[in-house]
Parts: structure tokens; sequence; C-alpha cells
């Protein structure tokens, strides 16, 4: 079945799902580029990649954002475009991926929304207008700060330094994939991030996000929170539980139905 047709750019679901996640991607770019460029013993120790990192992927993710423009008018052609960087963005993200070093969470948010703005646009053959409210974008974000935080968890104890002393003993320190106490204030903003998303999920009227009303949907967001706060003092065995547990919430989040004006 054709979907409602709407002409104007960035009021449909489509459309603005595709904005959101470059959006996200571009957050995640940032994240990398800090915590790499903040580390000199595991990174590149220049914080040009601060603002390299960011730039690059931006300039990857245009054809999205192109795709995202036309979508109204043309869907197939736009969805294609977003669907497209979407792929590039798992292929980049699974060549960055390994179990010490997964870069590639931090793409996750930006390739799930992508591939499902273009897929959906693409299936419906046209585009749906979306139903006025802060409910979705803030649904996409908790969705997209949960693989951020999964990332920065895992850079916090992903390397650990030894020292032996003449007597015997030995002295081990966790430290981080970048530098620790910008690794930590990442993680704190994450984490309150989210805390505020649970919040206003928990208190805004307006539509329910598919079968659920807000105050149920926040509880997936508080629980990322949770989360994060616990990650801080776990082990790296726990917090590697803690990454699933917060890319299933992610993949939770992205994937709830949007109001539409057409429907769901």
């Amino acid at each position: 079945m054709t979907a409602h047709a709407v002409s104007v750019p960035f009021r449909t679901t489509e459309s603005l799902m595709a904005m959101a996640g470059i959006v996200l991607g571009f957050a995640g770019a940032v994240v990398l580029g800090l915590v790499v460029a903040s580390d000199p013993e595991h990174g590149v120790d220049n914080w040009n990649f601060a603002w390299i990192a960011p730039a690059a992927s931006l300039a990857i993710m245009m054809p999205a954002a192109a795709g995202a423009a036309i979508i109204p008018l043309r869907a197939w052609t736009g969805g294609v475009l977003v669907m497209g960087t979407a792929v590039v963005l798992i292929i980049g993200a699974t060549a960055a991926t390994s179990v010490l070093m997964p870069l590639g969470l931090l793409y996750l948010p930006a390739a799930m929304l992508l591939w499902r703005a273009g897929s959906r646009a693409i299936a419906r053959r046209g585009s749906e207008e979306i139903i006025p409210g802060p409910r979705p974008y803030l649904v996409w974000a908790a969705g997209g700060l949960a693989p951020i935080l999964a990332f920065l968890l895992i850079a916090s104890a992903l390397y650990e330094k030894c020292t032996a002393f003449t007597d015997g003993t030995i002295n081990c320190e966790r430290t981080s994939l970048g530098d620790d106490g910008l690794v930590l204030a990442l993680i704190g903003v994450a984490v309150v991030a989210l805390v505020l998303v649970a919040v206003l999920l928990a208190v805004t009227r307006g539509p329910a996000v598919g079968a659920f009303p807000g105050s149920v949907v926040a509880a997936l967001p508080a629980a990322a929170a949770l989360a994060g706060i616990v990650g801080l003092a776990a082990s790296l065995e726990l917090i590697g539980l803690l990454a699933l547990a917060l890319v299933a919430i992610s993949v939770v989040l992205f994937f709830l139905p949007t109001q539409t004006r057409a429907g769901t």
C-alpha cells in the first residue's frame, strides 16, 4: 500500500528519522575523535583527529542527507541514498570493530536508524507525515546514546597497567582508551542525558510510542543510565554484558513504531 504522500521535507517520519541518524553518527564520531586523539599510548595522540573524525564522518553521510531531503518527493531514490549510506557505515563499523577495540559501536545507532528510514521509504513507496511532538526524537536520542555509552564503558576498562616491585609484588591499575578523565566525563554526560530523556519521556504529553505510553518507554533509557552507573565500578567482563544489554535497549528503542498521520 502506498503511504500517504507528504511533499514538505523534514516533516515526514522517514526524512526526520534519516536526519536523526546523521546527527547520531556525527555524535559518535565526535566521541571517537576525542577519545582516540587524547590517548598518547594507544591512540593517535593528535588533537587534530578530534575534528578530522567528525568531519570525515559527516562527509560520508552527505548522501543520506540528500536522500532525506528528497524522500518526500522521490521516495525510492531517497531511500536508496539513505540505505546506501547505512551500508557504508555498517561496513566501516565492522572493519573498525574487534574484541578489544569496538569502535564500530559508535556508528551502530546511525547505521540502524538510516537503514530503517531508507527501508521504510522504499517499502511504503512514499513518506508519511509525523505527528508533531518530542516523543520520537527522545526515543531516537536514547537509542543513540545507549551504544555510545556502551563504547565508553568498554573504553574506560580496556587496558590494565601492571608494575612489578623488587619485593615480588605486582600492582595493577585499570587504564582507559583515551584520557581517563575525559572518558569518565563523557560517561557522566551520557548517563545524565539518558536520565533526562527518561524523565522527559515520562512527563511529556503526546501520542503513545506504538502501543506503549511514554512512561513505559521511559524505563528503557532509565535502565541504560543505570547500566552506565554500574559499569563505572564493574570488571571488563561485566562491562561486556552491560554493553550487550545497552545495544539490545538501543535496538528496541529504534524499532518501536512511530506514530504518523496515516497510522503507525
